[in-house]
């Protein structure tokens, strides 16, 4: 469950979050991965993510039958409903699958895909991160 929370586009998570108790919102940060927590906490209204901060601080162990009502409600609340509000943009879905391509799988699939459908190759290339390019980058942009 927290695994596929924290796959979650930020702002989506922090848009429901806001919306909770910022004891439950703690929970829900503290068992995400960290640098997702940082990216939704900074998304929250700041007073609101200030609470949460907070309430974190101070937070103890967390009672496993109080954990499990956390994980049901997000569950049934929100997990089901993020599957018919937001749909991930299928060029960066593929994106993110043709940089976990080896080299020649890339190749040979965007070559196959241009000559299909020239327009979302192109939109494929733009979105995906090539190392090549981060060695043309000079040092005052990095």
């Amino acid at each position: 469950m927290w695994e596929k929370l924290s796959n979650v586009q930020e702002n989506v998570l922090a848009n429901y979050l806001k919306n909770e108790y910022p004891q439950t919102v703690a929970v829900v940060m503290s068992k995400i991965r960290s640098d997702h927590a940082a990216r939704v906490l900074s998304i929250l209204p700041d007073e609101f993510a200030l609470e949460v901060v907070n309430r974190m601080l101070r937070m103890e162990a967390v009672q496993k039958d109080v954990l499990e009502k956390v994980e049901q409600t997000l569950r049934v609340e929100f997990m089901s409903n993020l599957s018919h509000t937001s749909r991930r943009d299928s060029h960066e879905l593929m994106a993110d699958i043709f940089n976990n391509f080896d080299r020649q799988t890339e190749a040979r699939s965007l070559g196959a895909l241009e000559e299909e459908n020239r327009e979302s190759a192109e939109r494929i290339k733009t979105l995906m991160l090539i190392f090549d390019d981060l060695g043309k980058l000079d040092v005052a942009s990095a």
